[in-house]
């Protein structure tokens, strides 16, 4: 989160190289034509690289995997936690962006994917934090489900991560709580080298009166409330992301397995009908490296699993021919199948900064991120022994949050936007030194404390649409952030809940003042201004290829059932963040690595 100057050619090098056991292709011509899969994966991303591990454990399947970006170990800077910030607007970038957003003040607003092996969870800030117990069985209710409760789902959880120590050594027990972790590939730890600005942010909610600012022993444990030790998906110094904690480790064991990059799946096609059953059946992707390369069609014998994410899952339905009849006749597209809420449904968390100052001579990032010189000695240090500043990433605390009842009726809002009473509706992520995630300028000098806002709940939702019929043109991407009167009541309740928490004791004694223009808003309409002018995308898009009850179609029931198959058709599922049934209330990435597991478990046991 916390933009840094230029980096080094050595970061975009290649940090280390493999004998891949499993095949690595960089065309469609290396290919073997005569070869069948019997699984063809479509995006290489977070919920695509658990699938390519898990299904290709039963050697008996044939699993290829589709990805537009490149390898993982060709970048550097990915697996340095620290230069998390410097990844987004880069070539591991989609570099997406929005429409202009009405509730923004029609700024347009960057949308970071990750475009390399891994996906996002290589681009991405590491934050893992799972849902709550009751999410989940409050998205098990929604789609009439129960084998999407937390008691069905918690395997999934203990499959995919374990808990390491941190690389300094240090005692965590009072940090975690070691027994709701589980023993799968995914690294997380708490962060190394504690600064003092966030010991007196846990030692100020251990002694908090107010509940919303209580202590939490760990975050991941089933309740997400309170301030807690932010856990992120490091592990011995390094970014654990999907390709490397899934794929990486599948070197010399895994022929079954091919993996194709830098190329793009365009559309699928049915099969040819050889019955009276009119089921489209959609196993064959139309793949290319760029708009004027000749398409290749590839066929799969048992299934194709879009994990595209949720931009890249509803742009390929749509340009197939499934998605709001009124949307493919405007861009002159065959229907093949109505389903009305591909790519709609859209959410996204803001993510808005506030800053303070904090006593002179207080040990902040503030140089860290200065100071090229300071920073390239803590990347040598890094690049020797993975140890030193650049094994963290920015933010080590972090609270989940409550509105109050009232702000649900005065939004006019009949029900809890969150997932349940033991959801969040907020976020505060807390990072030592001056965050550049807004457009107001870093101060040359000084100390300081930021304090992010999340809105994690959202109401406001919007689509993404398409101006073309060319794979490799970018979607209108419309997150309608901050339109909905609760949204714009939470978010200044958020900041409301900031200036307070900053008065506490001890932290008082750290920080000195409030910096920026936020210092002369006093009114929540002041509040709000500044919220509209300084929010930006925390990256967490998704819904927009919903899960909904199997057997129900149509408007408001999702695209895809329980089971990930796309309602009306055969042959195709959707594995990635747009099939949330509603938003997580936390940051996404463990859940889509427990949705995958769960994908992966549901295909090789035939359920459904």
């Amino acid at each position: 989160m916390m933009q840094l100057q230029l980096l080094p050619a050595l970061l975009w090098t290649v940090l280390c190289h493999h004998a891949w056991s499993y095949h690595i292709f960089t065309s469609p011509d290396q290919l073997d034509s005569t070869k069948t899969y019997d699984y063809i994966i479509v995006g290489g991303g977070t919920a695509g690289s658990v699938l390519a591990a898990r299904l290709s454990e039963d050697e008996r399947n044939q699993v290829l995997v589709i990805e537009a970006g490149g390898r993982v170990e060709d970048v550097l800077a990915i697996r340095i936690p620290f230069l998390g910030p410097t990844l987004p607007r880069s070539q591991v970038d989609w570099n997406y962006t929005t429409i202009p957003q009405t509730g923004l003040g029609n700024r347009i607003i960057n949308i970071p994917r990750g475009f390399v092996l891994g996906g996002s969870s290589c681009i991405n800030q590491m934050v893992f934090h799972r849902p709550s117990n009751g999410s989940w069985d409050h998205w098990a209710d929604l789609v009439d489900d129960p084998s999407l409760s937390w008691e069905a789902v918690q395997k999934y959880w203990l499959r995919n991560s374990r808990l390491v120590d941190p690389v300094d050594g240090h005692d965590t027990s009072e940090e975690v709580i070691l027994s709701a972790h589980g023993f799968g590939p995914v690294n997380v730890s708490v962060y190394s080298y504690t600064k003092p600005i966030h010991k007196s942010i846990i030692e100020t909610s251990k002694k908090a009166v107010d509940e919303k600012f209580k202590f939490n022993h760990d975050q991941n444990a089933g309740s997400n409330l309170g301030w807690g030790w932010q856990q992120a998906a490091i592990g011995g110094g390094q970014r654990s992301c999907a390709s490397t904690a899934y794929l990486s480790p599948l070197t010399n064991t895994r022929s079954n397995l091919d993996i194709l990059i830098n190329t793009q799946a365009a559309k699928l096609l049915p099969i040819p009908k050889t019955s009276n059953n009119l089921t489209p059946d959609l196993r064959i992707v139309e793949i290319a490296q760029n708009s004027t390369a000749p398409p290749i069609c590839i066929t799969a014998r048992k299934e194709v699993i879009l994990s595209a994410g949720f931009i890249g899952s509803p742009k390929i339905l749509t340009l197939s021919g499934i998605g709001p009849e009124k949307e493919l006749k405007r861009l002159g597209i065959p229907l093949l199948l109505e389903s009305p809420d591909v790519g709609a449904n859209l959410q996204d968390h803001i993510l808005l900064p506030l800053y303070f100052t904090v006593v002179n001579g207080t040990d902040t990032n503030d140089e860290l991120s200065r100071n090229a010189t300071l920073r390239q000695e803590a990347i040598d240090q890094w690049i020797a022994n993975r140890t030193g500043p650049m094994v963290n990433g920015q933010s080590n605390t972090v609270a989940y949050l409550r509105v109050g009842d009232d702000h649900f009726s005065s939004a006019g809002v009949k029900e809890d936007p969150s997932n349940g009473a033991g959801s969040a509706h907020i976020e505060i992520l807390a990072l030592d030194g001056f965050s550049r995630v807004s457009t107001i300028p870093a101060p040359p000098t000084g100390q300081f404390l930021t304090l992010i806002a999340s809105l994690v709940a959202p109401l406001s939702s919007g689509n993404i649409t398409f101006n073309s019929t060319d794979p490799f043109a970018y979607p209108l991407i419309n997150p309608n952030f901050l339109t909905h009167k609760f949204d714009q009541a939470a978010i200044v309740q958020a900041m409301k809940d900031i200036l307070e928490f900053v008065q506490l004791s001890p932290l008082n004694s750290l920080v000195t003042g409030i910096y920026g223009s936020i210092a002369d808003a006093k009114t929540d309409a002041e509040l709000l201004e500044y919220a509209r002018e300084y929010s930006g995308s925390i990256n967490h898009g998704s819904r927009t290829a919903r899960m909904g009850p199997y057997g129900k179609k149509g408007k408001g029931w999702g695209v895809v059932d329980p089971s990930y198959r796309v309602k009306g058709v055969k042959g195709l599922r959707v594995v990635d963040a747009s099939v949330f049934p509603q938003m997580p209330n936390v940051h996404t990435q463990a859940s889509v690595y427990i949705l995958a597991e769960r994908a992966a478990d549901i295909i090789l046991g035939g359920q459904k």
